[in-house]
């Protein structure tokens, strides 16, 4: 932008790089709320063979 500050030509540049970088964790933790809120039942050992199981279940689809 010819004759106005630098500051202004950066905040044009850098914004919309913030809000993507911003959406994408905000996207992230969303997910992570809904899926903990579907698991609301189980305790964290319930949790994290759930984890172990399904962990287990993509190294077998490796092979």
């Amino acid at each position: 932008m010819y004759g106005s500050d630098a500051a202004l030509g950066f905040l044009f540049i850098a914004a919309p790089l913030k809000v993507a970088a911003g959406l994408l964790a905000w996207w992230m933790l969303g997910a992570t709320v809904r899926g903990l809120d579907k698991r609301r039942d189980k305790d964290i050992g319930e949790l994290a063979h759930d984890v172990a199981a399904i962990v287990n279940k993509i190294q077998v689809g490796l092979n």
